[in-house]
């Protein structure tokens, strides 16, 4: 099979840095119809607007997932969302798992989880665009 190219985007800048980096090594979604499209081996393009700018990574592995809290206890919440890495030195583990959460339910749409589940998407950073 052929890979595919998937273009989403991403909610901010620090988190294509992140990627660039090899800090977060995972994407999270809300598992719809789109993403169950992918394969391992796709190349996924994820770009933010307002800065103008994206990414070229390949897809390592797709995981999914009943919900955030099943992601984020099993790939580590520093894997996920690696800013949260300062708050991990000062709070407990469950401490800074109930803050990854309120960050994965404040985006547009997070709600779905609850009908189609989410998925990990293992990432390799590849160029920038």
């Amino acid at each position: 099979m052929q890979p595919t190219s998937h273009e989403f985007s991403i909610m901010s800048e620090h988190y294509l840095n992140d990627i660039m980096l090899g800090k977060k090594k995972y994407e999270g979604r809300v598992n719809t119809e789109k993403y169950r499209k992918m394969h391992v081996g796709d190349t996924l393009k994820l770009y933010e607007h307002e800065a103008g700018w994206g990414i070229v990574c390949r897809i390592t592995s797709l995981t999914p997932f009943s919900s955030f809290k099943d992601m984020l206890e099993t790939l580590g919440v520093l894997n996920l969302l690696p800013q949260l890495e300062p708050l991990s030195q000062s709070v407990s583990r469950e401490a800074l798992l109930d803050e990854a959460i309120r960050v994965y339910t404040a985006f547009p749409g997070s709600e779905r989880v609850h009908s189609f589940g989410c998925v990990a998407i293992g990432v390799i950073f590849l160029q920038q665009y």
